[in-house]
């Protein structure tokens, strides 16, 4: 009878393992690609903005700003090139239930603001200015 609740006991948390597992990689996922669209965007409209603008680094930077708060995502860095346009994205992640709470507890927060701590994720993305 033991050795049958050992077993039933390891399976759920197999199965809870690869649940955890699926949720945290697929959410990861989601916020990755939907955040590199994005930052492509972002990187592109500076770069049609610098072209246009004989180079203005100011506008260039306003315009990738502006696609970026529209998509509720914070521009980290720009970047203004000889033939190029640079944007440095991140976005935080709710709901994943392992990699928000690892991210939380090298970040010096409090043990409590651990649990169900949101994820970062970053992109970055290049636009030529041709």
């Amino acid at each position: 009878m033991t050795t049958w609740i050992k077993r039933l006991a390891i399976a759920g948390l197999l199965v809870l393992a690869v649940a955890t597992a699926i949720n945290d990689i697929g959410k990861y996922l989601t916020a990755y690609y939907a955040l590199d669209a994005v930052t492509q965007q972002a990187a592109t409209s500076a770069a049609q903005t610098a072209r246009r603008d004989s180079q203005n680094r100011d506008a260039a930077a306003l315009a990738a700003k502006a696609v970026t708060d529209g998509a509720g995502v914070e521009l980290t860095n720009f970047d203004l090139g000889a033939d190029r346009c640079t944007a440095w994205t991140r976005t935080m992640l709710k709901g994943t239930w392992v990699w928000g709470p690892v991210q939380a507890i090298g970040s010096g927060k409090p043990i409590g603001q651990w649990w169900m701590a949101p994820a970062r994720v970053t992109g970055k993305a290049e636009a030529l200015m041709y």
